[in-house]
Order: structure tokens, then C-alpha cells, then sequence
């Protein structure tokens, strides 16, 4: 337990304050702080689009290149249909007086890690939830597939959707529709298929299921391909995956999205997704790369920068789901005052931090927590669970 005065940044209690410990997801605490530290209260995310050749009559006759930038590509509450942020990019491509392109459509993941399972992650059985997404420099909704499973009449076929659409994999769908209050959906996706099968009750409504795509690059060439189809621009090629240096010129088009907008999804919600996704543009902007070691090197360029030791802290990603993660309450309390001083002086950028916080009894992780309490509506905090670990700070 470590407590500090706003005010002064005094210590107002400590019991093993210093101890270093595996956090959970108070880890992201650390994480959006220091995507504010680093990025600025007006940072933004960025995916350059680069044309490999000229534009004549319509056509672009060479590849169009996105160039990897961590954007998870998603907002608060979106149920996963964010396809239509990539229609910025058949936009910008219409105005510049592209209707085919005549190359490929090369997704570059340029220093980006490879998508893959996280070090000392929770066991395989449950790397299809959407807590288990998997983090990559392209992507859409932060690799995470919803289902939405609505009954219809008893005997037939129940109706399907599933976003972001195209995911880029076959499909094996097929729930039936039976009487009752049934909900037996399954769901899931394996490197060829997503699956959506079961039973769904008359009177059991609509069923959401959210779960991890397992390539989100994958899913992100699918959506743009078909965003761009559906402006009416063609595509000549294939759409290609490679590894190489960031845009050669000016880009075409630059696609940018709101750091400050990953904040409620990653405190409130408590969005591994999301986390992880800022964690590594963290260290594709400021560490050298974005990977694992890349992205810890920045985040301690934040420490320093706010004055913190960061001493013994260990951080492998942004969302805490690893058990390899450590950090001391010492460290956590020093983030948050640093952050949040700011409120004193009505600063707006602490002010949408603290906004960003699950509020006891009535928001994110706290809803159901605290209720009936002095703290309910009071305490703004990020709470953290895996299994050996129960954590809370704000």
C-alpha cells in the first residue's frame, strides 16, 4: 500500500510501499501515462499510406504501401464496427484522383513485432478471448472480432453479423433457433476460420461475443481492400505483408487517430487490446522499435522525465496480462500524482486522465464494486486481476 497527497506529493501511508510486485492491469496506469508523458495531450497515432508510383489517367500504376503505426482503430463503445475509419483512406485516394491501383496493396509492419502469444500469458485455452488479442502495427479494433447472435423463430436459422467484416478468413457460421431461453453460442477463430455455432433461445435476445482474431494484419488488409471496393477503387494486385524502411517521400495520405482516445478504453475497461497496442507505438516512436524491448526502453524515458526510479520496474506490455510485468506501489502512486497534479490547476489533460478511470459503483471494472459505500462515485481507480494478483490505484 503506498498513499501520496495530491498537493505536495507527500506519503501519507506506506506499507511496503517500495516492494516490487506483479501488477496486473494497474500496469496500464503506467502505459497511459506515459503515452500522455511522451505523446502529448494532443499526440496522435499515425499510418503514413505511400504510393510506390505515378497517378495517370485513374490510375495508380505501382503498390500502395500502409506503413505500420500501432493504431488499434477502435473508440469507446464501438462493438467492433470501425471499419469506417479506413474509409478516410478510400477518400484520400479518391481526391488525389486514384480509381485503381495497378500494384499491390503492401502492408508494411515496418519495426513492429511479430503478432504473437505474449510471454508467460495466461494458458493456451484462452488465447481465443478478446483479453488474449494479439498486438501488431496494423490493425482494426485492436484484433478483436465481435459476434452479434439474434434469435429468429423457433427452427430456423438465428441471424449473424460478424465485425469488423471482411476478417479476412473463411466462415463457418450456424446457430439455430430454439424455443426457450437457451444460450449455447460458440465462438472462436483459428489461422483459416472464424467460427460462430450453437443454439440460441427464442426469448434469450441478442447474444455479443467478443474474441481475438489471430492475425490483426491479416484483418486489417481485409477491411481495407473492401473499404476501397466499396469507393470504387480497384485493387490489381494482391494484398502482400512485408517488412521494410518507413516511406520513402511524402506520403500520400496520413491516417491519425487521438491518443487521448485509447485512454478510456484502456482504464475504464481495462482494453488489453488497446494497451498494448499504445505500449508498442511507444517503442516504435521513441525506443527504437516496436517491440518488447523497444517499448520498455521508452516507458522508462517517461519515468525519468516524471522524476520517478524507475527501479525494478519490469515491464514486458501495456496491458499487465503478463505475469513476467513488475512495478512497486511507490512507482504507481508517483505516475498517478504526476499525472493528475495538474487538477489543482484545472489542467484538461489531467482532467481527462482522471476521466478516464472506472468510477466506483458506477462505471467500467468499478460498476458493480463499492456500491452502497462512502466510495461509490468517489473513487476514481484502475483495478487489476490475474490469477495470485488483486490490485487497485487511483
Amino acid at each position: 500500500v503506498h498513499v501520496r497527497e495530491l498537493s505536495d506529493n507527500s506519503t501519507l501511508a506506506s506499507v511496503q510501499g517500495t516492494r516490487i510486485l506483479r501488477p496486473a492491469s494497474n500496469l496500464k496506469v503506467a502505459t497511459s501515462a506515459a503515452g500522455l508523458v511522451l505523446l502529448g495531450a494532443m499526440g496522435q497515432y499515425e499510418t503514413p499510406f505511400e504510393a510506390t508510383g505515378p497517378i495517370e489517367a485513374g490510375v495508380l500504376r505501382g503498390d500502395l504501401i500502409a506503413h505500420a503505426g500501432g493504431d488499434p482503430l477502435v473508440r469507446d463503445g464501438s462493438q467492433g464496427a470501425t471499419e469506417a475509419r479506413l474509409d478516410e483512406v478510400a477518400r484520400a485516394l479518391q481526391a488525389a484522383g486514384i480509381r485503381r491501383i495497378s500494384g499491390n496493396l503492401v502492408l508494411n509492419e515496418g519495426s513492429f513485432l511479430e503478432p504473437g502469444v505474449g510471454p508467460s500469458w495466461p494458458s493456451a485455452n484462452q488465447h481465443w478471448d478478446d483479453y488474449c488479442a494479439l498486438a501488431a502495427g496494423l490493425t482494426v479494433n485492436a484484433g478483436v472480432l465481435v459476434a452479434e447472435v439474434a434469435p429468429r423463430s423457433a427452427g430456423a436459422k438465428a441471424s449473424i453479423t460478424v465485425h469488423p467484416s471482411p476478417h479476412g478468413l473463411s466462415s463457418n457460421y450456424g446457430v439455430s433457433t430454439v424455443r426457450g431461453q437457451a444460450n449455447d453460442v460458440r465462438v472462436g477463430a483459428t489461422a483459416t476460420k472464424v467460427t460462430v455455432k450453437g443454439k440460441l433461445g427464442t426469448s434469450t435476445g441478442v447474444v455479443v461475443s467478443d474474441f481475438a482474431h489471430p492475425d490483426p494484419v491479416t484483418l486489417f488488409g481485409a477491411v481495407l481492400k473492401d473499404r476501397l471496393k466499396q469507393a470504387g477503387i480497384a485493387l490489381g494486385g494482391k494484398v502482400i505483408k512485408r517488412r521494410g524502411p518507413p516511406p520513402a517521400q511524402e506520403p500520400l495520405f496520413v491516417l491519425r487517430s487521438p491518443v487521448a482516445d485509447s485512454l478510456v478504453p484502456i482504464n475504464t475497461h481495462s482494453n488489453n487490446g488497446v494497451a498494448d497496442q499504445l505500449f508498442f507505438t511507444l517503442g516504435h516512436r521513441l525506443g527504437g522499435g516496436g517491440t518488447r524491448a523497444g517499448s520498455a526502453k521508452a516507458i522508462t524515458q517517461a519515468f525519468q522525465a516524471l522524476g520517478i526510479d524507475p527501479t525494478g520496474h519490469h515491464q514486458v506490455d501495456g496491458s499487465g496480462l503478463s505475469r513476467d510485468n513488475r512495478i512497486s506501489p511507490v512507482q504507481l502512486t508517483g505516475l498517478l500524482q504526476a499525472v493528475l497534479f495538474g487538477l489543482l490547476e484545472s489542467d484538461p489533460l489531467s482532467r481527462r486522465y482522471l476521466d478516464s478511470l472506472a468510477v466506483a459503483g458506477q462505471s467500467g471494472t468499478l460498476a458493480t464494486r463499492l456500491r452502497s459505500t462512502p466510495a461509490a462515485g468517489q473513487v476514481f481507480a484502475k483495478t487489476g486481476f490475474i490469477d495470485g494478483t488483486s490490485s487497485l490505484s487511483g
